[in-house]
């Protein structure tokens, strides 16, 4: 199931800058002259759109050329948690293709391009082109991975390391403005969203964040990262960073 999407003035992804192939290391020959034709097509999705709806066989597989996109995954026993926040060039309804439907739920967070490839030509182009079926599960592969680290993040990271990771995954986006809101920062954190804004207080207090309601930037880069590590403590960090500031 998928919500309507304006499609794009491009006829296709696939050798255009941007194009999310080939950052999977796809080869980019697909609609060039004697080519084969892209199973993919762009489509603008605006912000707080449903790419893909937990419990509904989707027809299609989406691959994510430009934006952000929050997942959630409900398990059997109805329970919804936040998977991730993923950016380009993520692939989204891959376990989908065998007919079953998918559990997660995925929402676009920012304006997003997404390239759009019926699951049926797709699974035919995929026998023609192991490169692009190589390149879908690099795609898989690097969800998965940040999957795990982040429920190792929950298993291990103090609250204010967890918002720090999380901030600088932003900022390595080159997002200047916070595109999700306090809860889904503290879903995805395993926190409550007054404990979120506390932790964004105390680092705007301490100089290591600049904020203004969406609007961020990382002012101390050295003391984020370390307690985004884990490497300092929590409470002697933000004693420490106040000390500074005070003096």
């Amino acid at each position: 199931m998928m919500m309507t999407a304006r499609k794009m003035t491009a006829p296709t992804c696939a050798g255009n800058v941007g194009c999310p192939l080939a950052k999977l290391g796809v080869s980019t020959s697909f609609n060039r002259p004697g080519g084969p034709p892209c199973p993919f097509r762009p489509r603008i999705y605006s912000r707080r759109r449903v790419v893909q709806v937990g419990g509904d066989a989707s027809k299609s597989v989406f691959l994510l050329r430009k934006g952000l996109v929050f997942i959630e995954h409900t398990n059997k026993d109805g329970e919804t948690m936040a998977v991730d926040l993923a950016a380009a060039p993520t692939a989204l309804g891959l376990d989908q293709i065998d007919g079953q439907p998918s559990p997660d739920v995925a929402q676009t967070v920012t304006v997003s391009e997404i390239c759009v490839a019926p699951i049926d030509t797709l699974a035919h182009t995929l026998g023609r082109h192991p490169d692009l079926a190589l390149g879908l599960v690099r795609s898989v592969s690097t969800l998965l991975r940040s999957a795990r680290y982040r429920m190792a993040t929950l298993a291990s990271k103090q609250a204010s390391a967890r918002i720090a990771g999380l901030l600088l995954e932003l900022d390595k986006l080159g997002m200047t403005s916070i595109p999700i809101t306090r809860d889904e920062m503290g879903r995805l954190a395993g926190l409550r969203s007054e404990t979120v804004s506390r932790i964004l207080t105390r680092l705007r207090k301490a100089k290591v964040l600049s904020l203004r309601g969406r609007v961020f930037g990382v002012i101390d880069r050295v003391a984020m990262e370390k307690l985004a590590a884990g490497e300092i403590d929590e409470e002697s960090a933000f004693q420490s960073l106040q000390a500074r500031v005070a003096v």
